[in-house]
């Protein structure tokens, strides 16, 4: 459906099919013409900003139904030229939009309508998730999966990049929303927000880690368990150290794989383990999950590894890495110093993303259901909602480590 906003010489088109109208088109029927600049008021006495009168028009519209979910809205440049306003007024219209979840960027920059929030039911099981990935897919499978054996609606809702977006959700009555699952941030605005939603009655269960001092239920996976098998079967297999490569205390779900590598190390008669410590330093939006791994980051993973390669000159290394990305890094960074993998490199990733088993030389990894721990975590938040399970539970779920020829030599592999 191609819905226009009208005016006598200009009509902006809301969708990817174009149609001029006049003003007396009799094909234009009352409800296309639900957006108009005449509707601005623009003396010097008006009562509202121009922006804040273009929210309201947009606003309406989304409310009223004429704009649907999914629909693109259109460019900058052409409201600036309907609207016939500067291109701040518009930047700030659309930054209201936003803030208010009734709009959203998708990948390719343009503004969509979000959809709307007020079906929500009080007894829907809710999962918020950041950013768009793999493993956010993942836990909303399982978080689905669970909602349909126990047949109540499910409901997914982006909140990426806004954790104001976040919190005027839970904590609008109109929404009705009484309990739900997110990945925590380790931040005080984020303990700020979910302990405001813990007074207010409603029920939280996180994924991926706990956040130490809150008295919130958690489901994740083993990840010490996890950093200590992944280190053992390096040391198990070869002499000398295993080097961490990776984030060693945020978030908490490498800060477990750090204690898991720490403890294999102490185990196997290693001290001072500082000296094989390569720290990654990650942003807050990294650390909180809003953003996805990006190029940039690919790139200090490697020059992480690089210093790693120029500062210890024994052979061969073995690397345990916090994240399969990281190891990523490490490959990179060993084609730039003539190194190969399975030879001068036995090195382990963490996550088991689907490249790992097909990168040159497979990539050893530690495998983590992240489907099974969405469904736990509704099963969590479901009991909860119930009146059962009302005393805080961390649960760890296992892993695996699934051996390939990265953490092996070429005489081992073919056994």
């Amino acid at each position: 459906m191609t819905i226009l906003v009208h005016n006598p010489t200009y009509s902006l088109v809301y969708g990817f099919k174009h149609r001029d109208f006049d003003a007396k088109d009799d094909n234009m029927g009352p409800d296309e013409a639900f957006l108009n600049k005449h509707q601005l008021e623009r003396s010097a006495g008006k009562s509202k900003p121009l922006y804040q009168q273009i929210f309201f028009l947009v606003q309406d519209s989304i409310r009223s139904g004429h704009l649907k979910p999914g629909q693109q809205l259109p460019s900058r440049a052409e409201m600036v030229r309907f609207f016939e306003v500067e291109y701040r007024t518009v930047n700030a219209a659309l930054e209201m939009l936003e803030k208010e979840g009734l709009i959203q960027l998708n990948d390719k920059g343009d503004f969509l309508i979000s959809a709307p929030l007020h079906p929500i039911l009080k007894m829907s099981l809710v999962y918020f998730y950041w950013v768009k990935s793999l493993f956010n897919i993942s836990i909303s499978e399982g978080c689905r999966r669970f909602a349909d054996e126990v047949e109540m609606e499910y409901v997914a809702l982006d909140v990426s990049r806004s954790l104001e977006h976040l919190a005027r959700i839970i904590t609008s009555k109109k929404y009705g929303i009484n309990g739900f699952v997110v990945i925590p941030w380790d931040f005080p605005a984020f303990r700020d927000v979910m302990q405001q939603a813990l007074d207010d009655g409603i029920k939280i269960v996180f994924v991926d880690h706990d956040l130490p001092g809150m008295e919130i239920s958690s489901v994740a996976a083993d990840h010490y368990t996890g950093g200590y098998k992944a280190t053992t079967h390096l040391l198990d297999n070869h002499q000398g150290p295993v080097y961490y490569v990776g984030s060693t205390s945020a978030p908490a779900s490498c800060k477990g794989r750090y204690d898991g590598w720490r403890a294999a190390m102490t185990d196997h008669g290693f001290t001072h383990l500082n000296r094989y410590v390569y720290e990654i330093s990650r942003s807050d939006q990294e650390l909180s999950g809003t953003m996805p791994e990006s190029p940039q980051m690919i790139h200090q993973h490697k020059e992480t590894a690089i210093r790693l390669f120029n500062s210890e000159a024994s052979r061969p290394y073995c690397i345990f890495t916090s994240a399969d990305n990281v190891a990523r890094g490490v490959y990179e960074a060993a084609a730039e110093m003539n190194l190969s993998v399975g030879q001068d490199i036995f090195i382990t990733g963490y996550g088991d993303k689907p490249f790992a088993a097909k990168l040159p030389v497979p990539l050893t990894s530690v495998f983590t259901d992240d489907e099974k721990i969405g469904y736990e975590a509704m099963r969590m938040l479901y009991n909860q909602l119930m009146g059962a399970g009302s005393n805080t539970i961390h649960r760890v779920m296992p892993v695996s480590l699934q051996i390939r020829a990265s953490s092996l030599f070429p005489a081992a592999r073919k056994k």
